[in-house]
């Protein structure tokens, strides 16, 4: 192979890199609002599932793009990890410093065996008093989301092909 011809093939590969690019940047809005959409829908499910005593773990849940608010609740589910590119991602929340007890509700807990006898942290003997009962799950975060996926990967996938063949005939 000559070197001309090398020299044509690496002007050929950034070429089709330039326009594929240019493909993705295009296609990106569209792809953007259904991500939107779709993170609208699984929270207005997860609103309607969740059990509401005060309201305000209802209240909690929400979406955003890139990295969900911070919060000094544990019991919060919040996707783990930094997010690139913030328009790319979309966090599904559920928990804050008000409503910290969103796992609880979600997954249930565990009763305390009142009167068994267990170590403390010194070492010593002591006869454990709690008398909570635990509560049961109450899913609603899970469920809702496992419920929406199949169809939100399919409109997703959708925008992405008619968002490319778009950016494609456009010439961009």
């Amino acid at each position: 192979m000559s070197i001309g011809k090398e020299f044509s093939v690496a002007r050929s590969r950034a070429k089709v890199k330039r326009r594929l690019k240019a493909i993705v940047e295009a296609a990106r809005p569209a792809i953007t609002k259904e991500m939107a959409s779709a993170a609208s829908e699984v929270v207005t499910l997860m609103r309607r599932l969740v059990p509401v005593a005060s309201g305000t773990l209802r209240d909690s849940i929400d979406w955003t793009y890139g990295n969900p608010p911070a919060t000094r609740a544990t019991g919060a589910f919040r996707p783990k990890g930094e997010v690139g590119d913030s328009r790319s991602v979309v966090s599904i929340y559920a928990g804050d410093d008000d409503a910290f007890y969103a796992r609880f509700v979600e997954f249930g807990t565990q009763g305390g065996p009142a009167g068994k006898k267990v170590r403390d942290a010194s070492g010593r003997k002591r006869k454990l008093r709690r008398t909570h009962p635990g509560t049961d799950a109450q899913p609603f975060f899970f469920p809702a989301w496992r419920a929406k996926r199949p169809e939100i990967k399919k409109r997703i996938r959708k925008a992405q092909r008619k968002a490319v063949k778009k950016a494609m005939e456009s010439g961009k």
